[in-house]
């Protein structure tokens, strides 16, 4: 090893000398024992030599050759070697040389000299210069192949780099290595499927690895999410998708101060773009691996935490996101879990504080008709999909105009008489005083709505649920019973007259709390 390295040193010139002590390198280092891999590394600084060799060939210009011979048996060496080792080599000379490997990762976007200059090699979105995007394409397909595999060696080496903790926060603020890796990942620019998968590991690494902040940064970066997304198409293979979905979920989580927005060049008044990152989610959810739905699953659950976002994925493709998740949530073959978590996603959008992600969610067809049926019509759905559908539903009524739910107002009146209305908890009970208080004189002349009332209100149970339910459904009957019209109806019922008789007898205060706040209330409308 000692001759090699030092063969490969004391070598500069001629050209010819340099390229045979290439060869005869890769003779000495193309093996498959860890052991010894470990040795060069950590006792022969074989990398840093190698590391030296190549900043000679980029600063001189060498030929691509020897550019890709030396990137070869960079990954040789280290992607065979221990974590520990690597990690070792990293903190000698990985973090300097890590400029030196994103120039290799530039070259095939270069001219023949690679002579750009630095500041022109960045990532631009295609809708502001659709003529530099062209010129990577135009010479991503047209470089050599031993520039293609340099890049593919180069992006082996930085996925194992990629794996250190140490390493992460280092490489996410390198200036020109993630536009560099978002370069090598479009199928657009001619690179090898090997060296696409390998530049998406560093970044899927790189968002499990690193904290919070490393996530912000990378998420920062313009079209990041939307270079990953691509990688999840449906044409990509399982990996690529698993990978970029992995990728996404992790972007997602941000910190706690900054969600990422889900796409950065689509505005409202542009809700049909090209691409989003949101129409790959969607593409996704009804993917044939569960891990990728998961994935997907959690990421949007992520972004729907954001405010920002709420409003952007609502809007998107007039509904396209709702409707997905609500399509999701009610395929009885799906896993009782995503379909839960599906709900989950428009719980946090109904949470949002933009009073008109609340109208754009009642006003989708269908959607508020379904999370009712949850309720009233679907037996086998799990407890926690008809909790979370109480749960949207109670919100919605809090912060909307009820004539907004009026489509799935006589579903959702019927659902408390229903058999499994009991082990719901409370949130629609007060979702229905809310109601009542609004319209007591028409709702309570709809059928079922006193006997599921009724049924509240008789709720069996001395749990902290049981008695917020009965609680609500005699505040209701109370509402009810205020306008005259209706108190004949009431009277003639013997589910509210047994419930009202209960009430009194064993919550001798709770009438009287109801029938004082109905009054209080009274008296502030007039």
């Amino acid at each position: 090893i000692k001759c090699a390295l030092e063969d490969l040193l004391n070598v500069y010139f001629p050209t010819e000398e340099r390229m045979a002590a290439l060869v005869r390198a890769r003779t000495v280092f193309d093996h498959d024992n860890t052991h010894r891999h470990n040795e060069e590394l950590m006792v022969h600084a074989v990398v840093g030599g190698l590391f030296v060799k190549l900043a000679f060939a980029v600063k001189t210009r060498a030929s691509v050759e020897e550019v890709r011979r030396l990137c070869e048996l960079l990954e040789l060496v280290i992607c065979r070697a221990d974590l520990h080792a690597i990690e070792d080599c990293f903190g000698d000379v990985g973090r300097e040389a890590l400029p030196i490997l994103t120039t290799v990762l530039q070259m095939p976007f270069q001219s023949s000299d690679y002579s750009i200059p630095e500041e022109e090699i960045r990532v631009v979105p295609s809708k502001v210069d659709y003529e530099r995007e062209k010129t990577f394409q135009r010479k991503g397909w047209s470089a050599s192949e031993e520039l293609k595999m340099a890049t593919q060696s180069v992006c082996s080496v930085l996925s194992k780099y990629s794996l250190l903790n140490g390493a992460s926060h280092c490489m996410a603020i390198e200036p020109r290595l993630v536009p560099s890796l978002i370069l090598v990942m479009d199928v657009s620019h001619g690179m090898t499927n090997k060296a696409r998968y390998s530049a998406l590991a560093v970044l899927s690494n790189l968002a499990q690895n690193g904290g919070s902040d490393t996530r912000v940064i990378l998420a920062s970066h313009p079209s990041l999410m939307e270079s990953v997304a691509k990688m999840a198409l449906p044409y990509e293979a399982l990996i690529s998708r698993k990978a970029a979905a992995l990728t996404l979920m992790f972007l997602t989580y941000g910190n706690d101060e900054h969600i990422p927005l889900v796409f950065a060049f689509t505005d409202l008044e542009n809700s049909h773009a090209d691409f989003s990152v949101l129409d790959t989610w969607i593409a996704l959810l009804i993917d044939s691996d569960y891990q990728v739905r998961r994935y997907t699953v959690f990421g949007l659950y992520n972004t729907a935490c954001g405010d920002e976002n709420t409003l952007l994925m609502v809007s998107h493709r007039n509904g396209a996101v709702l409707e997905a998740l609500i399509l999701n949530a009610t395929l009885e073959e799906e896993d009782a879990e995503l379909r839960v978590l599906c709900l989950e996603i428009i719980y946090n959008l109904s949470c949002s504080a933009l009073l008109e992600v609340h109208s754009k969610i009642c006003s989708h067809p269908g959607l508020l008709m379904t999370l009712a049926s949850f309720l009233r019509f679907r037996e086998q759905s799990p407890l926690a999909a008809k909790e979370t559908s109480a749960c949207i539903l109670h919100r919605l009524a809090q912060v909307v105009n009820l004539e907004q739910m009026a489509e799935c107002k006589q579903v959702l009146i019927s659902a408390p008489g229903h058999s499994s209305w009991k082990r719901i908890p409370p949130n629609i009970s007060r979702a229905f005083d809310l109601q009542t208080a609004d319209n007591p004189e028409g709702i309570a002349k709809h059928s079922g709505l006193l006997d599921g009332l009724s049924a509240l209100a008789l709720t069996v149970g001395e749990g902290e649920n049981e008695r917020h339910i009965r609680a609500a459904a005699v505040s209701s009957i109370v509402r009810l019973a205020t306008p005259e019209i209706n108190r004949k109806l009431l009277a003639n019922h013997e589910g509210i007259m047994l419930a009202l008789t209960r009430a009194s007898f064993d919550y001798p205060t709770m009438i009287h709390r109801c029938l004082k706040r109905t009054r209080n209330q009274k008296r502030k409308k007039e």
